[in-house]
């Protein structure tokens, strides 16, 4: 139950407003609408105010709603309205809010603000694909700016029992090696190559900077930046730095989105150079009913290290995969097969991998988000491996769980859980490894 501060006004309603809470914790909706159409527009502004602060966004809506129905002259609990509908994902209803607070020509901070949020959904409208909620393209003309900006940065802490990839046996089957009269077929694996357990914490900060072509937000072309740096707790293990730019074309409409990046990315390890990739990502989605989808993801990327020049080389991937939504695109589950090659200057490294995915995102009450995953990939190396005992085979088995809850503001908390199980033909190779972590993510 909310737990409120009424002014005198709101206490000689105070019978109606109990009312209204157990109709609302009840899903009582007639009963609702008949005690919300009895009480004074200031209680129904005091509780949705009081509603948003605690996070009952679906009450907030209705009081909100409530207060502009009696009164549409009341454009301060129009703005509160517009604000929800637009924290709830009901961009193109929030939009249409936002629109008359602007027609009627509010203070100029008023007007800067509305205008932020409209440009955040003209902006999320051509980020976002037509397989998810949110603010796809419509028919009407968008006033919004024609270059549109976004940052997020997260930070968070995990946990990782395997930071150094370690194998998980105390000795690996190797070739027959024969010394003298003496042939051994089996290694104790080093302390340098078993698991490492390391804890560490990390930030991420995502920028992009969009100018839209069409007036309707259709076309527009899209660049990023993301920076990732972590610190580990584990001195024998690296620190790692990732900086990633990419630079395309991004077309979208209520049927299709078609997305074309090229990408660059950098790589260090404790402030050495590791690795440069370029990659060229296309993605494209589909309409193929109300609630299903299908998508196409390719990617070619080229691979250049600083000391491991054996794993230079390009990678080629195609992934496949049927979406199917549920309670407005809230809820997902997907199916996804794909094949990838990897061709390196070493040929022991050299495979053919496929893989399939089951993953879902399952929309809750109270603004949480659960997700799940399950993978399996299989690996086959064409090369060999000099103590290889025979032909690599690895069998990757990965489960992802994730928990997330967006606030007002708007800021993101996520915990997530992630077990890695390999088994391959050279025990070197084979390994588990699970990691936990908590993040928290804000948007400007």
């Amino acid at each position: 139950m909310l737990s409120l501060v009424l002014t005198s006004t709101a206490l000689s309603q105070a019978q109606g407003v109990d009312g209204l809470f157990e109709a609302y914790f009840e899903d009582d909706g007639p009963r609702l609408t008949e005690i919300m159409a009895a009480l004074d527009g200031r209680v129904l502004f005091e509780l949705g105010m009081a509603a948003m602060d605690e996070q009952e966004l679906p009450l907030a809506q209705a009081c909100f709603d409530g207060v502009v129905h009696k009164n549409p002259s009341n454009h301060r609990a129009r703005l509160e309205l517009a604000r929800t509908l637009f924290f709830l994902g009901e961009a193109g209803q929030s939009e249409t809010q936002f629109k008359k607070v602007l027609d009627a020509n509010p203070p100029p901070e008023v007007r800067k603000n509305v205008r932020k949020y409209l440009d955040r959904i003209a902006r999320e409208r051509i980020l976002q694909d037509p397989s998810r909620p949110g603010p796809h393209a419509k028919k009407e003309n968008s006033k919004s700016s024609k270059w549109l900006k976004h940052i997020a940065i997260t930070t968070g802490i995990a946990r990782d029992s395997n930071a150094n990839y370690g194998s998980s046996k105390s000795s690996i089957r190797i070739q027959p090696i024969q010394a003298g009269p003496i042939s051994f077929d089996r290694l104790a694996v080093g302390d340098d190559s078993k698991p490492i357990e390391s804890r560490s914490g990390y930030v991420f900060g995502a920028a992009s900077a969009i100018y839209t072509m069409d007036d309707l937000g259709r076309k527009a072309w899209v660049s990023e930046l993301e920076i990732y740096k972590n610190w580990l707790d584990k001195a024998e293990e690296f620190s790692l730095f990732n900086a990633a730019v990419s630079s395309g074309l991004r077309v979208s409409s209520a049927t299709a989105y078609l997305d074309l990046p090229v990408t660059f990315s950098h790589m260090q390890l404790d402030g050495e150079r590791f690795l440069d990739q370029w990659a060229i990502s296309p993605y494209y989605i589909q309409r193929l009913g109300e609630t299903s989808f299908s998508i196409c993801a390719l990617q070619l990327t080229y691979r250049e290290y600083d000391d491991a020049h054996r794993l230079d080389g390009t990678e080629l991937a195609w992934e496949q995969s049927y979406r199917r939504s549920y309670d407005k695109g809230k809820s997902r589950i997907d199916f996804a097969g794909g094949i990838r090659y990897e061709d390196t200057d070493a040929p022991a490294f050299e495979n053919v991998a496929m893989t399939l995915r089951v993953s879902g995102q399952f929309g809750m009450p109270g603004q949480w988000v659960p997700n799940a995953s399950i993978s399996y990939i299989q690996s086959r190396y064409i090369g060999q491996e000099v103590l290889a005992p025979e032909e690599r085979v690895d069998d990757e088995v990965g489960v992802n769980l994730g928990v997330s809850r967006t606030f007002t503001g708007p800021l993101t908390v996520s915990l997530n859980y992630q077990y890695v199980n390999v088994r391959s033909t050279f025990d070197i190779y084979t390994y588990d490894r699970s990691i936990f972590s908590v993040s928290s993510s804000k948007e400007f």
